[in-house]
């Protein structure tokens, strides 16, 4: 794994961008080779309401599969109000063939392409309490924070979660 970003913060605190480029490979998703570009853009104007749009490209080379190269999109629209509440729209397009085909219509092989869309509201409950709610459509696969990986189910519904710090 190579890393390569910038970070430009000659404006802060109304305007932050990030770029970056990233490739390497994923055994464990049997991934040879994948390329990732990305920008992030976070402007704090409006009485320190926060806007962000972030982008970011995949193109990933699988050790198997037909095509055996896809492409990964991911795009964020995001708002945070200083008080503890916001809003993210999320869309996540994908030709990646394992996506694309759906398990539930095992006789059928979908190809093409598959676009998740969500929407994530957030709200800071006191000082201890934030809930999230999620509504749309997920995908599964590995996430890791940290170097601590684990996996994230497939999800296509609402979801309402309350964390707790203490």
């Amino acid at each position: 794994e190579r890393y390569l970003g910038v970070d430009l913060e000659k404006f802060a605190p109304t305007l932050i961008a990030t770029a970056y480029f990233d490739w390497g490979k994923d055994g464990i998703e049997g991934i040879e080779s994948r390329r990732i570009g990305g920008l992030t853009l976070e402007t704090a104007a409006w009485s320190d309401q926060t806007l962000g749009v972030e982008i970011h490209v995949q193109r990933a080379k699988r050790t198997f599969g037909t095509p055996p190269s896809f492409w990964d999109t991911y795009g964020l629209f995001s708002w945070q109000h200083p008080k503890g509440f916001g809003a993210a729209l999320v869309i996540d397009h994908t030709t990646d063939p394992f996506e694309v085909d759906r398990t539930d219509t095992r006789s059928v092989v979908e190809t093409g392409s598959r676009t998740f869309w969500s929407l994530n509201l957030n709200a800071r409950l006191g000082s201890r309490y934030d809930a999230i709610l999620f509504a749309g459509e997920r995908r599964g696969g590995n996430a890791c924070t940290s170097g601590t990986c684990y996996q994230v189910l497939p999800f296509k519904g609402l979801e309402v979660r309350i964390n707790s710090c203490f």
